[in-house]
């Protein structure tokens, strides 16, 4: 069979939080050049003028999620990459910022609490799924939004290494 499989995995230490400190965003369209190989990022640069932007997220709110998805039936599978992400304080200007999104195929990277970097959309583009903006009721409630983003993808996440970031967002 062409898809044997080639390696066991021993349980690892133990390595710190999980959650996600940070994601940076672009348009799909934005895209100039990209190679991976094993998983990895080895050539990754966008389109002249452009950048991943970033957003900040503060500790235990946001995660990402990645999913293989089969259907026996069809023999198919792809992975399926589901971004949470929580913005304090609602403001014009984040409005108008989510209202953007919502129009666009993006490239996602995802940067954990382990400083690990993850990007998805590469193929078919992430889209912003969900966005709702609130209030709360009781003073320790959330003033911000609630955001989703969905990848369904060829591949998992690519690994980013961490040296590509400074040419991406700036």
């Amino acid at each position: 069979m062409a898809c044997s499989l080639t390696q066991g995995f021993p349980l690892n230490c133990k390595q710190g939080p999980g959650g996600i400190k940070n994601i940076f965003l672009t348009e799909q369209a934005n895209l100039a050049t990209f190679v991976a190989s094993g998983g990895t990022v080895q050539t990754i640069t966008l389109n002249s003028g452009k950048q991943f932007w970033q957003y900040s997220l503060r500790k235990a709110t946001s995660e990402y999620t990645e999913s293989v998805e089969t259907n026996e039936a069809n023999g198919s599978y792809y992975y399926k990459d589901d971004i949470k992400i929580v913005l304090y304080q609602l403001s014009a200007n984040k409005w108008s910022e989510i209202n953007l999104l919502a129009q666009n195929l993006l490239l996602v990277i995802v940067q954990d609490n382990l400083g690990n970097y993850w990007l998805t959309g590469t193929v078919n583009g992430a889209q912003l799924q969900t966005s709702t903006g609130k209030t709360g009721k009781a003073f320790g409630d959330l003033n911000g939004y609630d955001l989703a983003f969905l990848a369904e993808e060829p591949q998992p996440m690519f690994s980013v290494p961490a040296a590509l970031m400074p040419a991406l967002t700036s």
